[in-house]
């Protein structure tokens, strides 16, 4: 955070001295000088230095996801929103700010118990009220009303604010500041009388407090249109009557000036500019959703779309990318998300700003249904080029089971009704003229989401060998294809084709780049494993408690069935006795999936196989070894039913179980030891399959198996590498077999 200070009203600069992500105004001394203190606080370095005869105080520092935001605070001398109004306008004129907040002290209005002196208050929307016309009744008050920044307003409610406070509370009690939300009037008098108050509080009853900057400098930032936003977030010093007195100025002051330096610590939006690591790593390109926005703007793409997929999927990069694709078509969008907004009430009001309208007050779900039905029609009707609306809402970490439901019984189908009475919805066109894209974490099964048939399900997938290997030849393109090679190799079996870990991988290789990947692996080990660990509990999280004991040991397999499901329950490996039931259970989660008449899970699997290998190596040897003992049991009996696919999955977990006991810095030596019994056991399990395969037919289709296995294959040819990753070792396999086939005749 770069925060610039001047100490002089007005401004006058004649060019920017900087871009700024945020401009925080003050206007009065002891509301700089608590930002200051709360800098000191916090020991962030403060440098000074003169500025066109201003003194100008610097400062750096790094958010919570550690974004670097460039801040200028503004301190003026004085009170009155045309002071703050040409101090905001002088502001957004240099610095270019993102967001303007207001910050400082309020008088406040009581109410009950509910409201003490020190309180934050956080505008919703700031209500100017000297506006209005004269009449001959007498002058009639038309306030202006300016909402505040939705992206800001969003985080402020659901920021846990620990207060810190070091100036002394007046009362001397050990209360803690409260932070209150709603609406704040701005005034051009200082109110002192109890009259006043209360024809204040009867002219906006919703009003928590009052002050004298906000009209001002919500009025410059909606005239300039270039930041995105305002807030004001002051802290109650009075209770504008005519009991108005000063002691409480300075920790009032500090208590708003601590909320808002910590709210920008969380790092609610993205800077301008940014030496965040986690940035960089959202630049890494996202090769194969290319595939999935296609899908989605089809011309015959189904109106409802659900992408589901675990946390770290790109699911939002990937709405956001779709919206620019929807926009270019013409159609009007709104993203909105509902971790930000938990209730469809918030929802629709977030959708509102989103289409740049302030939203409804009071009114009951249904209205503002209807309400917000009637703003897509107006929006049509300003703009009749445009082809539909597009919206675009991200369900988030865990959305409530209510806000889902009232999305798909109420909002959804309310909402198309009445567009659809619309002349030009009717309109026949190849695309649908109204677009919903939600993206969610394992909502597909969720009870409300499997019954509505009107969403289509997409379930994001990982990316395979050759993704990840082309999207490494583009971020890292300046090394050698030897290189390129085995870093995608390494990164693969990392990340287990986890597209926000194997971004966060790339860029801590791209940062500390080396001659041989080995030696990245060797010298980034603590790295690596907090960015593998913390991919784990992101995806533990998502999966249900009573199921987590279950999916952890099934994760060593990548085909089931009930049979060996039985056979990890006969092992001890699990506590439940019914296999059907644990089948359905996971089935239900989408935790499993049938396909090609197995059981089967390759998103979440390999992840909960590396937690096992961690929390509990020797459940994890178990399972692979009860896997193995079951697959070979398997293709040695009568009348095996697809060999072929068995004998892949029993030379898996052969390679599970020789690799990862090998030592974490193992030597290549070690691998070709591997290699040697690898292919022993092959010759092996060839042998006993043999009987099955009496004709050409039967070989041909395991090797197409193989062929089409890439997991297998990438799992053969890093396991069994020698100094670089290749093809070779499993060209190798794939020899072997033909060989032993071509034996076979012979001895025929």
């Amino acid at each position: 955070m770069c925060v610039v200070l001047t100490d002089k009203m007005p401004v006058l600069q004649t060019q920017t001295t900087m871009n700024t992500d945020v401009v925080i105004i003050t206007a009065l001394k002891e509301e700089k000088e608590a930002v200051l203190n709360v800098l000191a606080q916090q020991k962030i370095s403060v440098s000074t230095e003169k500025v066109e005869n201003q003194t100008v105080y610097r400062a750096t520092l790094l958010t919570q996801q550690n974004y670097s935001y460039k801040i200028t605070l503004l301190a003026f001398n004085g009170m009155g929103n045309l002071d703050a109004s040409v101090a905001t306008s002088k502001a957004i004129t240099d610095w270019n700010p993102t967001y303007i907040i207001l910050t400082g002290i309020a008088g406040g209005f009581q109410k009950k118990t509910e409201r003490s002196l020190g309180d934050v208050v956080v505008a919703e929307q700031v209500a100017y009220v000297e506006g209005g016309k004269e009449e001959s009744s007498g002058f009639r008050s038309k306030p202006k009303v300016y909402p505040s920044a939705n992206e800001l307003l969003e985080v402020a409610h659901h920021f846990d604010w620990q207060p810190s406070i070091q100036a002394i509370r007046p009362d001397k009690s050990a209360s803690q500041p409260k932070v209150l939300f709603g609406d704040v009037i701005s005034s051009e008098k200082v109110i002192k009388s109890l009259e006043a108050n209360q024809t204040l509080q009867q002219m906006w009853p919703s009003a928590c407090a009052i002050e004298m900057e906000g009209g001002g400098t919500a009025m410059a930032v909606y005239k300039s249109g270039k930041p995105k936003g305002f807030l004001l977030v002051k802290a109650i010093c009075d209770w504008a009557d005519d009991k108005k007195v000063d002691h409480w100025h300075e920790y009032a002051a500090e208590s708003a000036a601590s909320f808002v330096i910590e709210l920008l610590k969380t790092g609610p939006f993205q800077p301008q500019s940014t030496t965040k690591s986690h940035l960089k790593q959202n630049m890494v390109p996202y090769i194969n959703q290319q595939n999935e926005i296609e899908s989605i703007l089809a011309t015959d793409a189904p109106q409802y779309y659900l992408l589901d997929a675990p946390a770290g999927y790109g699911k939002t990069v990937l709405l956001q990318r779709v919206q620019s694709r929807f926009q270019e078509k013409n159609y009007q969008t709104a993203y909105v998300c509902a971790d930000e907004h938990p209730t469809l009430n918030l929802l629709i009001k977030a959708l509102f700003r989103e289409f740049n309208h302030i939203p409804p007050t009071d009114e009951n779900l249904s209205q503002q249904i209807i309400k917000f039905a009637g703003l897509l029609k107006q929006k049509h009707r300003d703009n009749p080029k445009t082809v539909g609306f597009t919206l675009l809402i991200d369900l988030g970490k865990a959305p409530s089971a209510e806000l889902i439901k009232d999305l798909l019984r109420a909002f959804i189908p309310r909402l198309f009704r009445d567009l659809q009475m619309e002349d030009w919805f009717k309109t026949k066109t190849k695309r649908h003229r109204f677009r919903i894209i939600m993206a969610g974490r394992y909502l597909a099964a969720q009870e409300e989401v499997a019954s509505a048939k009107r969403f289509f399900v997409k379930q994001l997938t990982p990316f395979n060998d050759e993704v990840i290997l082309d999207l490494v030849w583009q971020y890292l393109g300046d090394l050698s294809e030897e290189q390129i090679k085995l870093i995608s190799a390494h990164i693969l079996h990392l990340s287990s084709g986890h597209p926000g870990c194997m971004a966060a991988l790339l860029e801590l290789y791209k940062r500390h780049q080396m001659p041989y990947p080995d030696n990245f692996l060797a010298a980034f080990q603590t790295e690596i494993k907090e960015i593998v660990d913390n991919t784990i509990d992101q995806i533990r999280r998502d999966i249900p408690l009573k199921l987590q004991p279950i999916t952890d040991v099934l994760s060593v397999c990548r085909r089931l069935n009930f049979n060996l499901i039985r056979r990890f329950m006969d092992e001890g490996l699990m506590l439940s006795r019914n296999e059907d039931k644990v089948a359905d259970d996971l089935l239900q989660a989408y935790l499993l999936r049938r396909e090609e008449g197995f059981l089967q899970d390759g998103i979440i699997r390999p992840w909960l196989a590396t937690s096992l290998r961690q929390i509990s190596p020797d459940d994890f040897f178990k399972g692979c070894q009860t896997a193995k003992d079951f697959y070979l049991s398997y293709i040695s009996g009568p009348n095996v039913d697809r060999p072929d696919t068995i004998m892949v999955e029993l030379l898996y977990q052969e390679l599970q179980l020789g690799y990862y006991q090998l030592p974490a810095d193992h030597a290549p030596e070690d691998r070709l030891t591997l290699k040697d019994n690898f292919f022993v056991a092959l010759n092996k399990y060839l042998k006993i399959l043999a009987p099955s395969w009496n004709e050409r037919e039967r070989v041909d289709n395991f090797l197409t198996v193989l062929l089409k296995d890439w997991d297998f294959k990438f799992m053969v040819n890093y396991f069994l590498r020698d100094d670089n990753y290749n093809d070779q070792p499993y060209e190798e396999l794939s020899k072997r077999v033909k060989a032993f086939y071509e034996e076979l005749n012979k001895e025929k």
